[in-house]
């Protein structure tokens, strides 16, 4: 044999909301301009497993202390005993959450939008636009989940 792996793979149970609303209007600035602006908010709710099973370790620097952090839903599985007393032995309590995805979402993701169209000439429209564009969490931790335990 020349080489091996092992996955660490988990089957997680995710779901999330995505809301999201828009506003343009358009503007004709003059007869060969033409100006289009808008608004975007959209909603990414964070990842939750289902089943109960992400964790997260919080540290606050500003107190040096730090906390497990569990979902409610957690409490159906038993930690294991090396972990708990790793925990205990560092002064780190392991804290329950009704937030089922460890996460709180931004509700204020508001990004401009800008566009304009200006006929140089018969045969010739010069185009352009600005936007920002916004993500949701997906690049913490185990994608798309912040840690599946």
């Amino acid at each position: 044999m020349d080489n091996a792996s092992v996955s660490n793979i988990s089957t997680v149970h995710n779901q999330r909301w995505y809301r999201s609303a828009y506003f343009q209007d358009d503007w004709q600035a003059m007869s060969k301009l033409t100006l289009n602006m808008g608004i975007r908010w959209e909603y990414f709710q964070p990842q939750e497993e289902l089943d109960g099973r992400p964790a997260n370790f919080l540290i606050d620097y500003a107190t040096n202390t730090a906390q497990f952090l569990l979902p409610e839903r957690a409490r159906q599985y038993a930690l294991p005993t090396s972990l708990t007393t790793a925990l205990a032995a560092n002064n780190v309590p392991v804290v329950y959450t009704a937030n089922n995805s460890l996460a709180s979402a931004q509700n204020l993701n508001f990004s401009p939008r800008f566009g304009f169209s200006y006929s140089a000439t018969q045969k010739t429209v010069v185009r352009g636009g600005f936007g920002i564009f916004l993500g949701g969490i997906e690049a913490v931790g185990f994608f798309p989940n912040l840690r599946a335990c």
